[in-house]
C-alpha cells in the first residue's frame, strides 16, 4: 500500500505534460491489448460457431489477427466444409484488410486502403437436375433465407435506401481457384487460376467522360478478372462501373475456351457430344441505367469457334473447321444486331438415312426428360422479338462438305456434296430489299465408298424476297453423271446407264403459293443405256439438247423451243429363249398377301382432278444421224438389220386441238435401201391425230431369210421391197392403205422348219407376181383403237393373211379379179356326149388366157371329166345315129334328129325299124298291133293312122339306144379329147406357152362326176 501511495505522490508531483503522456500511453496500451490480442482471440472462437450456425456448415478460420496500429486484420486458412463430408465448400488461405482509419477520419468516407484475399478455393456441384435442381449450396441458402431479419436491419435498410459512400483503395483476389462439378451429366469444370483486381473503389464515383491520361491517372472503379482454364484458356474482364446510376463498362474476351467440358452439361438434353472444339471472344460493351430501365451496348465482338467436332457415340458426324462473328455490335436502346459478317469454314456432315430417317435428327432431338425445358416462345416474347431489327452484312460458307449414306430407297448409296461455297450479301430482318445469294457445289454418288471426286456440279444465284416468300434464281447444272441414279432404277426399270452427262442452266421464279416460272435449257451428253437381257446398248445418243424450255404453272403452260438429237441409237432384242429387251425391262414387283387384301379392302377413289391439261408447245423436234437395231436371235439363223441415217424433224408440236405437227424423216435400211417417214401426228391430245405416209424403197429381202425360212417354209434367193404406207387415225377410228411392192421375188430351197405354214407359198408368189416380176399390193385396213385387243401389227397382218389365203384358197378367183372378171375360171363344161368348146367356154378360156399372161409365174394342169349318166347317154345317142345313117345309106342325118322328130317314111324309119326287128326278133307287123291296142285302150277319141307308126318309132329308138353299152374306155376318150381342146385352144387360140399347159392323164383317173374340164394352178 505504502508503494502505492509512494506512486501515486509522485505521479502528481509530475507535470501536466507528463501526466497526460502517462494516460495516453495507458489507453493506447490497453487499446493495443484489447484490439491486437482479445478480440483475435474472441473472433477466432465465436465467428466460426456463428457462421456454422448461420450456415449449417462446420466452419473453422485458422488464425485471426489484429495489427492495432495500422489497422490491418489477417485471417488465415478459413474454411466451409461439405454439408456431407469434410472436404472443402469454400476456402482461402490468407484474408488481409487494411481499414485505412486516418484516411477515413479527414475524408469523412469510410475506407479501406485494400482488401487482399489469396488462394481461394470454391467448389460448385450440381446434385439433382430437373425441374427442382439441388447444388451443393441448396441447404445452406435455404438455411439464410429462413432466417428471419432482424427488425432494426429492416427499419435501417428502409431510411438508408441511398448507396453509401466508401471508399476501397483496392481489392485483389489472387492465386484462386474454382471448381464445377455436374454430377448429373459428370461435367468437371477446373479452373485453376482465378485473379480478380478493383483498385479505385468509390461508390460515388462517376463515369469519366474521356479515356484518362498518365498523368491524370487511373480512373476510380477499374476491375480486372482473370480466369485461367485447365486446358489452357484464359477468360478475361476489364472496364470501369458507377454505382448510381448504375453503369459498367468494359471488355470481355474469352481465348482458347474448350468446348467439350462444357458440352456434358447439355448430355441430358440431346445425344450428341462435342468432341472437339475453341472459343474465342471479345467484345466492348456498356450497362447502363436510364429512367426507362437498364440498356445495354456492345461492339468491336468478334466470336470464332475452331475446330468444332459434334460425335455420336463412336465416330465425329459434324465438324467445322472455323466459325467466325465479325464485328458483331448490340444496342437494346435501339433495338438493333449488326454483324459485319459471318464466315463458316469447311464445315463436314456425315449421316445416314435410313427407313427410320436421317440418323442427325436423332441425335439433336431433344430428350423425352428434358422436352418440357424447350418450350415454345409465347406470343408475347414473339411480338416482343419482333422489335428488334438484325443487319447481317453477309454470310459466307467455303469448303463444306456433306456425306450421306443412303439406306431408305437404294440397298446401299454414299451421296457427297463438296465443296460447297455459300455466299450472301446484306440480310436485315426488315427484309426492305431481297436477300442476294450464292451457291456453289460439287456432287457425287458411288454405291461401294464415299465418293473422292466430283461427278456433277449445281450453282445458283439470284435473290430472295423474304415478305412476299419468292424466289428469283439462275440455276446452273454441269457434268452431272447419269450414272449415279442406277442404284434407284435398278428396284423399277431393269436397265444400266453406263455412261450419260446432264447439265442445264436456267432461271426461275418460284413462291410459296406454289407458282413457277421457268426459262431453261438442257443437254444430255454420251448417254448409253444398257439393257438387263444382254447388257448391251438398248439407248444412246451422243448429244440430245434441249433449248428454250419455258414453263409457266399459273398457266399450266409449257413451252420448248427445240429438241435435237444427235446421233441417237436405239436397239430391240429377240433372245434365243424368244423374250425381249424391251419386255424385261420392266421389274416385276409382287404386292405382298397383306398389300393385296388392303388393295381390295380400301374403297375406291375417285380422281379429284380437274384441272385442265397442260398446254404444250413444242417447236421442233431434231433427229440428226440416227440409227435402229433389230436382232432376233430366237431363228436359225440369227437375223439382224439395221436403220440408220435417221434425218429428219417434226415440227409444231402442240397440244391444241385442230394442230397437227408436221413429221419430215428420212433414213436407210442396211445403209442403202431409203426410208422415208412424212405427214403430220399429234400424240398430245386426249384422242390421238395421226396421219403419216412410210415409204420403204428397195430393201433387199435377202436379209429376212431367218424369217422367211422359220414361218414360210422357204428360203429367198432374190427380191426386193418397197412400201408405200399410208395411216390415218382421227376420233379413235384407224383408216389405212397398205402399197406393197416385191420385185423379182425368188423363193429359194425349202426349209424343214417345225413353224412354217402351211400355205402353198410357191402358188402364192406366183399368183401375185406380175410379168415383169413385181407384186403390187393394195391393203386397205381399219379398225376401232378403244377396242382392247387393238393392235397395229395384228390388224396388218390380218390384212395380208387375209390377202395371201384367198389367193391361194381361190386363185382362179383371185385371176379373174386381176382382168375385173367375175368367172369361174376353174372348170370349163361341155355339152353332154360333146369334145366341142362352146362359145361360152371359149370366152372362160380366153379371160384365163389373159389372166395368165399377167402371171408368168404360174402352170396349168388341165383333167378331162364327164358325167358317167349324160355322157354315156349321149354317146349311146351318138353310136345309133351311126348306124342308122350307115343302114339307111342317106348322105347324112338330120341335125335335130331325135327319137320324137324320126321320119314316118322313108329309109331312116325303114332301117330303124330293121334294126329294130333283127336285134329284138320281133316282127314289125306285130310291133305295130301292139301300139294300136295301147294307144285306143288309153285314149277317148280315134286313133290316128300318124300316132301309131310315131309311138312305136319312138319305143323302137329309145330300146335301140338304151341296148347300146357304152364302156369306161370309151367316157376316158371322151374326157381326153375334152383336156385337148382345152388345151389347144389355150395354146392355139389364145397364146399361152404350151410349155406353161400340162394335160392329164384322163384315162388312169377318170373323173365322172360332171361334163368339164377341170383345171389346177402350180407355180413355176
Amino acid at each position: 500500500m505504502k508503494k502505492l501511495e509512494t506512486l501515486q505522490n509522485a505521479y502528481r508531483t509530475q507535470p501536466r505534460a507528463v501526466r497526460i503522456s502517462t494516460w495516453l500511453i495507458a489507453f493506447y496500451l490497453l487499446y493495443a491489448l484489447l484490439l491486437g490480442l482479445l478480440t483475435p482471440y474472441v473472433l477466432q472462437s465465436k465467428v466460426p460457431q456463428w457462421l456454422g450456425d448461420f450456415t449449417g456448415r462446420q466452419v473453422s478460420i485458422q488464425k485471426i489477427t489484429i495489427n492495432p496500429f495500422l489497422l490491418r486484420i489477417r485471417v488465415t486458412d478459413f474454411r466451409i466444409a461439405e454439408a456431407d463430408s469434410n472436404d472443402d465448400f469454400f476456402r482461402f488461405g490468407l484474408l488481409e484488410l487494411d481499414a485505412g482509419f486516418l484516411t477515413s477520419l479527414f475524408t469523412f468516407t469510410p475506407t479501406i486502403e485494400h482488401l487482399y484475399i489469396d488462394e481461394l478455393y470454391s467448389q460448385l456441384i450440381r446434385q439433382q437436375g430437373g425441374a427442382d435442381p439441388r447444388f451443393n449450396f441448396s441447404d445452406m441458402l435455404n438455411r439464410i433465407t429462413a432466417q428471419p431479419a432482424p427488425e432494426a436491419a429492416k427499419q435501417e435498410q428502409k431510411e438508408n435506401s441511398g448507396i453509401p459512400h466508401i471508399r476501397l483503395g483496392l481489392l485483389r483476389f489472387s492465386r484462386g481457384e474454382l471448381k464445377v462439378l455436374d454430377k448429373v451429366t459428370g461435367a468437371e469444370l477446373v479452373y485453376p487460376d482465378l485473379s480478380f483486381e478493383l483498385a479505385q473503389l468509390d461508390t460515388r464515383a462517376n463515369l469519366p467522360s474521356s479515356v484518362r491520361t498518365e498523368e491524370e491517372g487511373k480512373p476510380d472503379n477499374l476491375y480486372q478478372l482473370a480466369l485461367a482454364t485447365q486446358e489452357g484458356g484464359s477468360i478475361e474482364l476489364d472496364g470501369l462501373f458507377q454505382l448510381a446510376p448504375l453503369a459498367v463498362s468494359g471488355n470481355v474476351a474469352l481465348k482458347h475456351i474448350a468446348l467439350p467440358p462444357l458440352w456434358p452439361l447439355s448430355e441430358d438434353i440431346v445425344e450428341a457430344r462435342l468432341t472437339r472444339g475453341r472459343l474465342d471472344f471479345s467484345i466492348q460493351y456498356q450497362l447502363l441505367e436510364t429512367p426507362q430501365g437498364f440498356g445495354f451496348k456492345a461492339g468491336q465482338g468478334q466470336l470464332t469457334l475452331s475446330e468444332i467436332a459434334l460425335s455420336d457415340a463412336s465416330d465425329e458426324r459434324i465438324t467445322v473447321e472455323s466459325l467466325a462473328v465479325n464485328q458483331l455490335a448490340i444496342d437494346s436502346f435501339n433495338q438493333r444486331v449488326d454483324i459485319a459478317d459471318v464466315s463458316i469454314d469447311a464445315p463436314v456432315v456425315s449421316a445416314t438415312y435410313s427407313h427410320d430417317g436421317i440418323d442427325l435428327a436423332r441425335m439433336f432431338t431433344p430428350k423425352s426428360g428434358s422436352a418440357d425445358a424447350v418450350k415454345p416462345a409465347t406470343k408475347a416474347n414473339n411480338e416482343a422479338q419482333s422489335d428488334w431489327r438484325i443487319v447481317l452484312g453477309g454470310l459466307r460458307l467455303s469448303g463444306g462438305d456433306i456425306q450421306l449414306q443412303e439406306k431408305a430407297i437404294a440397298e446401299q448409296m454414299y451421296w457427297r456434296a463438296f465443296p460447297i461455297n455459300i455466299t450472301t450479301g446484306t440480310v436485315d430482318t426488315r427484309f426492305t430489299a431481297p436477300v442476294e445469294y450464292a451457291i456453289d457445289l460439287a456432287m457425287s454418288g458411288e454405291p461401294q465408298a464415299l465418293p473422292e471426286s466430283a461427278q456433277g456440279k449445281f450453282s445458283s444465284q439470284g435473290l430472295i424476297y423474304v415478305p412476299e416468300q419468292k424466289v428469283e434464281a439462275s440455276v446452273n447444272v454441269s457434268d452431272l453423271v447419269l450414272s449415279q441414279a442406277q442404284p434407284y432404277l435398278q428396284s423399277i426399270i431393269n436397265i444400266a446407264v453406263e455412261d450419260g452427262t446432264f447439265s442445264t442452266t436456267g432461271n426461275v421464279k418460284a413462291g410459296a403459293d406454289g407458282q413457277i416460272e421457268l426459262s431453261a435449257s438442257a443437254r444430255i451428253n454420251d448417254l448409253v443405256v444398257l439393257d438387263g437381257l444382254q447388257h448391251e446398248p438398248l439407248l444412246k445418243w451422243q448429244v440430245m439438247t434441249v433449248d428454250g424450255i419455258h414453263y409457266v404453272s399459273q398457266d399450266n403452260r409449257l413451252a420448248i423451243a427445240g429438241i435435237t438429237l444427235e446421233k441417237p441409237y436405239a436397239k430391240l432384242l429377240i433372245d434365243e429363249q424368244k423374250r425381249t429387251n424391251i419386255s424385261a425391262i420392266m421389274v416385276s414387283n409382287t404386292p405382298s398377301v397383306a398389300q393385296q387384301e388392303s388393295a381390295q379392302q380400301a374403297p375406291p377413289r375417285e380422281s379429284d382432278d380437274t384441272s385442265a391439261p397442260m398446254d404444250v408447245r413444242i417447236e421442233t423436234i431434231k433427229v440428226k444421224e440416227g440409227t435402229a437395231y433389230f436382232a432376233d436371235e430366237s431363228l436359225t439363223p440369227q437375223f439382224a438389220s439395221s436403220l440408220e441415217s435417221l434425218n429428219g424433224s417434226v415440227n409444231k408440236l402442240y397440244s391444241d386441238t385442230g394442230t397437227a405437227a408436221e413429221v419430215a424423216i428420212s433414213g436407210k435400211i442396211d445403209s442403202y435401201a431409203p426410208v422415208s417417214l412424212n405427214g403430220e401426228i399429234n400424240p398430245l391430245l386426249d384422242d390421238m391425230y395421226l396421219d403419216l405416209d412410210f415409204a420403204v424403197s428397195g430393201a433387199e429381202l435377202t436379209s429376212v431369210n431367218p424369217y422367211s425360212g422359220t414361218y414360210m417354209g422357204y428360203y429367198i434367193d432374190k427380191g426386193l421391197l418397197s412400201l408405200d404406207v399410208r395411216y390415218k387415225v382421227q376420233n379413235n377410228e384407224l383408216d389405212g392403205d397398205n402399197h406393197v411392192v416385191i420385185d423379182q421375188l425368188t423363193l429359194g430351197r425349202q426349209s424343214d422348219s417345225e413353224q412354217a405354214l402351211s400355205l402353198p407359198l410357191g402358188l402364192a408368189v406366183a399368183l401375185l407376181q406380175d410379168s415383169d416380176g413385181v407384186i403390187d399390193l393394195g391393203l386397205e385396213v381399219s379398225g376401232d383403237l378403244e377396242n382392247p385387243d387393238f393392235s397395229f401389227g395384228s390388224i396388218i397382218l390380218k390384212a395380208l393373211g387375209n390377202l395371201i389365203t384367198k389367193a391361194v384358197t381361190a386363185p382362179f378367183s383371185f385371176l379373174a379379179s386381176l382382168v375385173g372378171s367375175e368367172d369361174e375360171l376353174n372348170h370349163i363344161e361341155f355339152t353332154a356326149g360333146q369334145d366341142s368348146l362352146s362359145e361360152q367356154a371359149s370366152s372362160r378360156l380366153a379371160t384365163l388366157a389373159e389372166a395368165l399372161n399377167q402371171r408368168p409365174g404360174l402352170r396349168v394342169s388341165i383333167e378331162g371329166g364327164v358325167d358317167a349318166v349324160s355322157d354315156a347317154r349321149e354317146l349311146a345317142v351318138s353310136q345309133l345315129h351311126q348306124t342308122l345313117l350307115q343302114r339307111s345309106g342317106l348322105a347324112s342325118l338330120p341335125e335335130d334328129l331325135s327319137a320324137s322328130n324320126i321320119p314316118l317314111q322313108g329309109p331312116l324309119p325303114a332301117a330303124l325299124e330293121a334294126m329294130f326287128t333283127e336285134q329284138f326278133t320281133i316282127p314289125v307287123e306285130q310291133e305295130r298291133e301292139r301300139f294300136t291296142t295301147q294307144l285306143q285302150a288309153n285314149s277317148e277319141e280315134p286313133v290316128t293312122a300318124e300316132q301309131i307308126p310315131r309311138a312305136m318309132h319312138i319305143a323302137m329308138y329309145n330300146r335301140l339306144r338304151d341296148e347300146i353299152s357304152v364302156t369306161e374306155a370309151q367316157l376316158a376318150g371322151l374326157a381326153q379329147r375334152r383336156g385337148k381342146m382345152v388345151k389347144a385352144y389355150l395354146a392355139n387360140e389364145a397364146g399361152v406357152d404350151a410349155s406353161r399347159l400340162f394335160l392329164l392323164n384322163s384315162r388312169q383317173h377318170l373323173q365322172s362326176a360332171a361334163s368339164q374340164v377341170v383345171l389346177s394352178l402350180e407355180a413355176n
